[in-house]
């Protein structure tokens, strides 16, 4: 039973996603501070995703972007402006995604 869970968790696709939507979770609490479920799916969502990142051959540079995507995230809610920071987040975010897992044939 959990070692099905933890096969289900090891998906690159769902480690990613959690990370991701765990991250705009949190983000989401820190614009607007409130009943904290932002916060608490956030959290979780990037807890059940690291579960996943440890099972899996990350890519360093691929979790230093999504660092800097939120970076740039928190930056935008904190100073915004005309949406660069948001712009360089979404960018970050979407090489993230395309780097973080290395490909299972081992070419990387």
């Amino acid at each position: 039973m959990f070692r099905r869970i933890q096969q289900v968790l090891a998906d690159p696709n769902l480690a990613y996603l959690f990370l991701s939507i765990g991250t705009l979770g949190l983000i989401y609490e820190l614009a607007s501070p409130g009943v904290g479920a932002g916060g608490v799916v956030g959290v979780t969502l990037i807890l059940l995703s690291l579960v996943g990142v440890s099972v899996l051959p990350v890519n360093v540079v691929g979790l230093l972007l999504l660092g800097v995507a939120a970076a740039l995230f928190v930056a935008e809610l904190f100073a915004p402006g005309i949406g660069a920071a948001a712009a360089g987040g979404t960018i970050a975010l979407a090489l993230s995604g395309v780097l973080l897992f290395r490909d299972a044939r081992g070419s990387r």
